[in-house]
């Protein structure tokens, strides 16, 4: 079966494990969010309704405090507000032919030469993590090709949702031939799911491996013996 379009999210989940990938986008079998995905989307939709006016109040008292610092963050308050690129629901949403695929994805923060990803976190990213992303490369590329921004860096600006709130920016140059490489990948990635290459990726640093996957019951890959199944 052909899906009709891919998004950062979508390509970097098959990457990462192309079988989860057919679990959660092919057999659409249900992926529990948690509580964590259901505040950070939360803590987004608050942030883009006060981007403007930077406005920090908030009815949950954790993301006025994560507003406020991310606020008072020197690299955030530099950015002029005025030269926001409006989308639609205070995102941009994003749609752009990719090879033989329609890469889609709802922008942040889009600015004419700057492009932010919002992320929450209950600890601090490290530049792995980073490099483990795919909005950078996807986002400027669809922005640059639709012509609404020409952007060549992009920021990561992560506000952790614990505690007293932590604010980190990663700024990220992004050039032409990087852009090329990401839609020779990106091409390269759509051919194998085309192909149904699906082969279970079994995760390192875990014991047992894939221990904290929704899917790991139905996962081939996985140990059904293992004490830490649940």
């Amino acid at each position: 079966m052909r899906r009709r379009s891919e998004s950062p999210s979508s390509i970097s989940c098959y990457l990462g494990c192309p079988k989860k990938y057919q679990f959660k986008y092919m057999h659409k079998l249900p992926d529990p969010s948690g509580p964590a995905a259901e505040f950070g989307s939360k803590f987004h939709q608050a942030a883009y309704d006060s981007w403007h006016t930077q406005d920090a109040t908030h009815q949950d008292p954790q993301i006025s405090k994560m507003l406020e610092a991310m606020y008072a963050n020197e690299d955030v308050q530099s950015l002029d507000k005025n030269k926001l690129v409006e989308g639609e629901n205070s995102e941009y949403k994003m749609s752009v032919q990719c090879g033989s695929q329609e890469l889609m994805g709802y922008i942040d923060i889009l600015y004419p030469d700057i492009i932010i990803d919002l992320k929450t976190a209950s600890s601090k990213w490290d530049n792995e993590k980073v490099k483990g992303a795919l909005q950078h490369f996807a986002y400027t590329y669809g922005a640059r090709k639709l012509g609404v921004s020409t952007a060549k860096e992009f920021w990561y600006v992560v506000v952790g949702s614990k505690g007293n709130p932590f604010v980190q920016v990663f700024k990220i140059k992004i050039s032409e031939e990087v852009l090329q490489k990401f839609e020779e990948d990106f091409s390269r990635t759509i051919t194998k799911i085309e192909l149904d290459i699906f082969t279970p990726t079994p995760s390192e640093g875990y014991k047992p491996p894939c221990c904290w996957c929704p899917y790991k019951k139905v996962c081939p890959a996985f140990n059904p013996n293992s004490p830490y199944m649940t």
